[in-house]
C-alpha cells in the first residue's frame, strides 16, 4: 500500500496554526510578488511624471469624472488636490495645506468631509492623515489620470518629433532632386 504524501506547510494566521497544501500556497506567494512588483513600477512611474503633469482644471475634471462613475455626487473638484499624488498619507492638515498652497482652515474642512465619507482617518497626537481602502481607490484613480495624461503628452511629443523628422527628410530629398536636376542641365 502506497501513501500519498503531499507537502504540508504549517502557517499561522494570527496565533492560530493552519495547515496549507503547497499547491495552494505557491500561487498565492507568486501573486503577491507579482502584485508588489507591479505596484512598485507604478509608483516609480508616478514619481517620474509628477513634476511634469500639473494639477490644472482639465486634470481635475478628468479625476472628478472618473470618481463620479463609482461614487455619484459624493466628491467634487475641491477634493481632488488632497488625492493628487502623493496624497495625504502620513501628513497632517498643516503639512497638507502647505503642500497645496492653501490655508489650514480650508484643508481642515475638506479633510473632515473626507473623514465623514470614509476616505481618510486621523491618527496620532498630531492628527496624521491615513487613507482607508476607499481612499486608496481615489488615489489610484488620480494616479491613473496623471499617468494617462503623461502618456498622451509623450505620444503627442513623439508624433510631433516624427512629423518634424519626416518634413526634414522630405526637404533633404527635395534638395537632392533639385541638385540632380541642376547637375543634369
Amino acid at each position: 500500500m502506497r501513501h500519498n504524501r503531499a507537502a504540508v506547510i504549517v502557517a499561522h494566521i494570527g496565533n492560530i496554526p493552519v495547515e496549507e497544501w503547497l499547491p495552494f500556497v505557491a500561487p498565492v506567494v507568486v501573486l503577491y510578488l507579482v502584485g508588489r512588483r507591479m505596484t512598485r513600477a507604478r509608483e516609480r512611474d508616478v514619481v517620474r511624471v509628477m513634476a511634469e503633469e500639473p494639477l490644472d482644471e482639465a486634470a481635475v475634471s478628468e479625476v472628478v469624472e472618473r470618481w463620479r462613475h463609482k461614487r455619484p455626487n459624493e466628491l467634487s473638484s475641491k477634493h481632488v488636490p488632497v488625492f493628487w499624488p502623493p496624497g495625504p498619507e502620513g501628513s497632517n492638515a498643516a503639512e497638507l495645506a502647505e503642500r497645496l498652497g492653501t490655508d489650514v482652515g480650508t484643508v481642515e474642512g475638506v479633510v473632515e468631509e473626507l473623514e465623514e465619507l470614509g476616505y481618510l482617518e486621523r491618527d496620532g497626537a498630531d492628527g496624521e492623515l491615513w487613507l482607508t481602502i476607499e481612499g486608496y481607490d481615489l488615489l489610484n484613480d488620480a494616479e491613473a489620470v496623471l499617468l494617462q495624461r503623461a502618456r498622451e503628452r509623450e505620444q503627442a511629443q513623439a508624433l510631433e518629433e516624427r512629423r518634424a523628422f519626416e518634413q526634414e527628410t522630405a526637404r533633404e530629398e527635395q534638395r537632392a532632386q533639385d541638385e540632380e536636376r541642376a547637375h543634369a542641365t
